[in-house]
Order: structure tokens, then C-alpha cells, then sequence
């Protein structure tokens, strides 16, 4: 087999994890794909996956095997491209990955208008709260929200959001009116475990900053976990426009608090330090820092 088609076949077992999956979506023979990994495993002198009668997965050698196999096939398609004279040479899967709730409510709309934009592009989201190592899952590039930890990964702020309290109207109806930060105190306070400092709630108005300890009943490191319980009743809870904007307009939840802001978490894309953004995940980005 040609080594390009090779390290095609290769990139599939990888993204798949399995040699018949692999084979069925490139139509091939599961004999062919077995036998492509192990002339390039042959070719390069070591062993790239771990074969088991349930699983496929790379070794360490496959694993920065992959990262530079994708970075040839990126080259040779966006080659490939230009001579069809396909737009932008924008080819093949761009994978990224982002946190649950805000993939679900944003990520996935924005990549849905990127795919529709570049016909040739075809966009896998992966979704998870934790911090996944993205050349293992193979992700071009991972979208994070708040501040990043010194985690040697490359980075670009793509976007700001903030935490702002809010709580239904039956809620706020049996407690006196909400006028100041200070006024949260000994209200039932729904804390986000994420933060730093969870209990620790900051707000400014122009010059003038307040903070307040608060406390309650539910506790959770998931945002979307806090917005059922603010949805319940239950308490003032922190949570992003993206997530209540729908609850605001129906009057289901309220933002309590108008005229004090919380401060901004940023949006970053970030990818591994030892590469440079393909040309799908550099338009990805471009895309997002737009506002598209």
C-alpha cells in the first residue's frame, strides 16, 4: 500500500480505536488495515498499537506517531485541495473538545456554521469537563473557559464570559430585594466547586468593588447542575448568558443584582505546545475570535 494511504488507514485506526471500524468507514478489507499498520509499524521499526481481542489503543511511540501523521495528511490534503482548487484548502476532520455545557450551548453551534461554511471539513466534538490530553485523543485543539493552569499548552483568547447570579422570581419574591452583594449573605447560595475560591463571590460597579462569603444547600462542579437547582427554587445561583439566556426570556429566572458585574472568565483555544495549529484549527479559531 502506498504510504500516504498507510498513515491514512492508520489515522482512522486511531481515531476509531478498532481495526473494523476502521475498515468498514474506509472500505477496506479488515485484512488490508491490519496489514497497512503493521508495514508502517515494520517501516518505522516499533510497535504503534496495542492489539487486544477487545480493544485497540496507541502505544506511547503511536501516540506521537499520530500527532505527526496528522500534521503530513493536513499537509498532503491541503495540497491535494489546492490542486482541485477546493476552497481555502480546508479538508478533512477537525476534532475539538470543550467542556460539556458550554460545547452543548456554543461550541456545537459554532462549529455546525463552520462545517456549513467548508464543505470538506468534517468536525468531531468531544465533550468532557476534564482536562484530556488532546494529542492521546487525537483533538486539533480543545476550547477552555476560565483560567488556565500552567499546563504547557499553547493558547488564544477567543472570548470572555461571567458567572452572574440568578434565581426564579418565586425565589426572590420570599426574600427581602436584593440591592448589594453584602445582601446575599445568609441568603441560600448555590456554589460552583470549580472556582478557586467557590464561596468567595466578587462584584464591581464602575469603581466601587464588594465581595461576599455565601453559603447553601447544593454544591456541584458542573454549571449545569446549579442552573436545574436555580430552576428548582432552590437558590441564587452562579451561571453564565448562555446558559439562562432562553430562562431569561421566559421569565423563569431572573438576574439578580442588575448593575454589578462579576468578574470576566476568559475563553482561551488552546493546543499542544509542540505544534503549530493546522490550517482547519487556525480557521476555527479565526472563525470564533470573529463572532461568527
Amino acid at each position: 500500500m502506498d504510504r500516504i494511504d498507510a498513515l491514512r488507514v492508520f489515522r482512522r485506526v486511531a481515531e476509531t480505536q478498532s481495526f473494523t471500524r476502521a475498515a468498514a468507514e474506509l472500505g477496506l478489507g479488515q485484512p488490508t488495515v491490519s496489514r497497512a499498520v503493521a508495514e508502517l509499524e515494520a517501516a518505522f521499526g516499533g510497535q504503534l498499537v496495542r492489539r487486544t481481542t477487545r480493544a485497540v489503543s496507541l502505544t506511547e511511540a503511536g501516540v506521537q506517531f499520530h500527532a505527526r501523521a496528522l500534521r503530513i495528511l493536513e499537509e498532503v490534503e491541503a495540497a491535494e485541495a489546492e490542486v482541485r482548487g477546493l476552497e481555502a484548502a480546508l479538508i478533512g476532520l477537525l476534532r475539538v473538545q470543550a467542556p460539556v455545557s458550554y460545547g452543548r450551548a456554543v461550541v456545537a453551534g459554532q462549529l455546525a456554521r463552520f462545517a456549513a461554511r467548508h464543505a470538506h471539513v468534517r468536525v468531531d466534538l468531544l465533550l468532557s469537563d476534564a482536562m484530556v490530553d488532546l494529542a492521546a485523543e487525537g483533538c486539533d485543539l480543545a476550547i477552555r473557559v476560565g483560567e488556565l493552569p500552567d499546563s504547557g499548552l499553547k493558547a488564544r483568547r477567543i472570548g470572555v464570559t461571567r458567572r452572574d447570579p440568578h434565581a426564579t422570581p418565586a425565589f426572590l419574591a420570599r426574600h427581602a430585594p436584593l440591592s448589594h452583594p453584602h445582601d446575599l449573605a445568609g441568603l441560600p447560595c448555590l456554589v460552583f466547586t470549580r472556582l478557586r475560591a467557590p464561596r468567595l463571590w466578587r462584584f464591581h460597579r464602575g469603581d466601587e468593588t464588594a465581595s461576599v462569603e455565601i453559603d447553601g444547600p447544593f454544591r456541584s462542579d458542573s454549571i449545569e447542575a446549579l442552573h436545574a437547582a436555580a430552576l428548582q427554587g432552590l437558590g441564587v445561583a452562579p451561571a453564565p448568558a448562555w446558559l439562562v439566556a432562553d430562562d431569561l426570556a421566559a421569565g423563569r429566572l431572573v438576574r439578580v443584582l442588575e448593575g454589578w458585574e462579576t468578574p470576566a472568565a476568559p475563553i482561551h483555544a488552546v493546543w499542544p505546545a509542540g505544534r503549530e495549529l493546522g490550517a482547519k484549527a487556525r480557521a476555527f479559531v479565526e472563525f470564533v475570535a470573529a463572532g461568527a
